[in-house]
């Protein structure tokens, strides 16, 4: 997502706006995951219709992060549980009816 000012075609830091053009590279070899490719583009670039500028190549290494980070380190999944269950009336026995 990108703000800024469209008549100065700035942002608020008085830098250019810049978009992104994401573009999924070739597989090659036995990887495990497929790499992506990242140029940008002013918006001045754009609105001049240049259909070919130069870019620029961004690399970023690849992050994991854990699914859980969220959860508070005294977080007990056993009195989760605990508030989870409801007690419930048994079933009727309705083959006696």
């Amino acid at each position: 997502m990108v703000q800024g000012n469209a008549l100065t075609k700035i942002d608020g830091d008085g830098t250019p706006i810049v978009f992104s053009e994401w573009q999924l590279l070739p597989i090659v070899g036995n990887i495990k995951h497929q790499k992506v490719q990242r140029l940008e583009y002013t918006f001045q670039d754009i609105l001049d219709g240049r259909e070919e500028t130069q870019g620029v190549l961004t690399h970023k290494d690849s992050e994991e992060f854990d699914l859980f980070d969220f959860l508070d380190e005294d977080y007990n999944t056993k009195e989760e549980k605990k508030m989870l269950r409801k007690p419930y009336a048994p079933c009727a026995n309705y083959s006696s009816l």
